[in-house]
């Protein structure tokens, strides 16, 4: 049985790989060289700074974590609970943060709360190289992507006594791109690459927009697919509940996206459908996947910091329109998305007026 379990988990690393090889492979031809030209400035801004090279875009977020004393301490080794790949939850910084979430809470959904709420909305999202400590590396770097994000979920939860396993969405594509708007903000946003001033940019957005225009005339022209989407599922008494949390409420309402909240259907607040094709205690990737980030990283540094650049610029509209209409106002606007995950129907997620 052991034997099937490590062919179905190498043939899962080895298919999750392709898929990302096959997106550089097919995305490639639309940056060219003006990607490469586009590295000199990023590297010489940070060495003027008297900064390293290689840190990241948002520097400024970098912090230090607190750290609690382990010597005696009795930690749990049970599947879901125990550290794993790039999820060390037995990390003094990982404890001190879970045991301050957790003397505010009265119970485990409480605790679920919190520690969703803070990765979603304290850890901002940006892409960048993907961090040697795993989940303790994301919290002191204060931003990463969907990936490195439900580390840091994943991590808070079994230090704080709560299973917590990966899932993967796959075979995702939108209902209708009229009723999901975020997908034409990015649409927007390559868009105005494409007329920019800088020809090296304006070469990334109108080759990128060619690319999408192949897939559109090949019939694709509602779909936006997902091949290495991860969320993270957290046991609360007897029932596993499926949480997102990559998108902070500015990030989620600079984007037109509902404001997620846990307990609610993730997929249907992105306004797309999909499944969860796989669920494992630990995060299955091959080694190639992180070598095509690292590559990713240092060769489009340039292009990255453009990129993480307009989050931060969208996360601040996004705050100034959140406190123009109000989070309750915003929520009673998407109602429409938000679908109570049959799982959590026990629970109080009356969030939503």
């Amino acid at each position: 049985m052991q034997d099937f379990q490590n062919i179905y988990d190498n043939s899962n690393k080895k298919k999750r790989s392709g898929q990302f090889k096959q997106m550089i492979k097919a995305l490639g031809p639309a940056f060219g060289p003006a990607l490469f030209l586009l590295l000199p400035g990023a590297y010489l801004s940070r060495l003027r700074g008297l900064r390293s090279p290689f840190s990241p875009t948002l520097y400024k977020r970098r912090r230090v974590l607190p750290k609690v004393l382990l010597d005696g301490c009795v930690l749990p080794n049970e599947p879901y609970l125990r550290p794993t790949l790039f999820c060390d939850c037995h990390a003094p910084e990982i404890i001190a943060l879970a045991d301050k979430f957790r003397s505010n809470a009265s119970n485990d959904w409480d605790y679920a709360l919190s520690i969703y709420n803070f990765v979603r909305n304290d850890i901002c999202y940006a892409i960048e190289s993907f961090p040697w400590r795993g989940a303790v590396g994301t919290l002191e770097m204060g931003c990463g992507f969907c990936i490195d994000k439900a580390n840091v979920l994943v991590a808070l939860a079994r230090a704080g006594g709560i299973p917590a396993r990966y899932c993967q969405i796959g075979n995702v594509s939108a209902f209708n791109v009229e009723t999901v708007p975020w997908l034409r903000e990015y649409a927007h946003q390559f868009q105005m690459w494409g007329k920019s001033t800088d020809w090296r940019l304006r070469k990334i957005g109108s080759g990128i927009m060619r690319r999408v225009k192949q897939q559109d005339e090949v019939g694709f022209e509602n779909a936006f697919w997902v091949g290495e989407h991860i969320m993270a599922e957290l046991k609360i008494g007897n029932s596993w509940i499926l949480a997102d949390p990559t998108w902070s409420d500015e990030e989620a309402i600079a984007h037109g996206m509902p404001l997620p909240r846990l307990g609610y259907d993730p997929i249907a607040l992105f306004g797309l459908k999909g499944v969860v094709v796989d669920r494992s205690e630990v995060f299955q990737v091959g080694r190639s996947f992180w070598v095509m980030r690292w590559l990713l990283c240092l060769v489009g540094r340039g292009l990255l910091d453009i990129v993480n650049q307009a989050f931060e610029e969208r996360r601040q509209e996004g705050r100034k329109l959140l406190a123009e209409i109000g989070e309750k106002e915003y929520m009673r606007r998407m109602q429409r998305y938000y679908i109570p995950l049959p799982q959590a129907v026990g629970f109080d997620i009356s969030l939503v007026a």
